[in-house]
């Protein structure tokens, strides 16, 4: 089992990355605005969803943590691969 995580900053970076690409345009003082305003957003719906009585978004107790913070998707998916491997996934059955 896997459980991947992202810090909140890398969170946000990136969803403003996502936002400048789209509206190229847009100015800094309003890119300012909504990073404060994301930030906000995520930790209350990261609290909303970690404490929901049904399903809540947190890592299974035997689940290894993976921080994708400083990772590109490749890393990640060659990492979890490889620790797959490592105890006992059968090649090939990916």
């Amino acid at each position: 089992k896997f459980f991947i995580s992202v810090s909140e900053e890398v969170r946000v970076a990136r969803r403003l990355q996502q936002l400048k690409d789209k509206q190229p345009g847009i100015s800094a003082s309003e890119l300012k605005s909504l990073e404060e305003k994301m930030k906000i957003e995520i930790r209350e719906r990261d609290l909303r969803d970690s404490s929901r009585e049904v399903a809540p978004t947190k890592a299974a107790d035997d689940a290894h943590i993976v921080d994708n913070s400083t990772q590109t998707l490749t890393q990640v998916v060659d990492f979890m691969y490889h620790l797959a491997l490592s105890r006992g996934l059968p090649r090939g059955r990916v």
